[in-house]
């Protein structure tokens, strides 16, 4: 449904996108995937990651790749306990803990498969 292509994203959004996927892989349908985004649930994931990178930029550029800070971005917006706090590369915690507190700004989200076979997102908890 999507009319933007997965690889027109910025390498944050593209790891923003694939762990967004990643986290969802137990309950949607193995067909579904990055074209099956509504235009809406896209305009929402470009507008964010862009508004985080833009607001963080100094701390993300003490952090990891962009794609690997676009995978913590979803990850800490969704209050899990890793995030910028990953134990797999380095992040000095100072600057960990302030994207870990910036990522909680925005309200929890997650993808729901719509009767129609849309994805779209779903808002939780701010």
């Amino acid at each position: 449904m999507t009319t933007l292509k997965y690889n027109d994203l910025s390498a944050f959004t593209k790891g923003y996108v694939d762990a967004m996927f990643f986290a969802a892989d137990d309950y949607l349908s193995p067909e579904t995937g990055f074209n099956d985004l509504t235009d809406e649930a896209l305009a929402t994931i470009v507008g964010d990651c862009a508004g985080f990178e833009l607001s963080n930029s100094d701390l993300l550029s003490q952090a990891g790749t962009p794609t690997e800070n676009g995978h913590d971005f979803w990850i800490a917006r969704n209050r899990e306990l890793t995030g910028f706090w990953s134990w797999n590369r380095f992040c000095p915690k100072n600057v960990g803990d302030a994207l870990m507190c910036a990522s909680r700004k925005y309200q929890e989200q997650s993808l729901a498969q719509g009767d129609d076979g849309f994805l779209y997102l779903e808002q939780g908890r701010a």
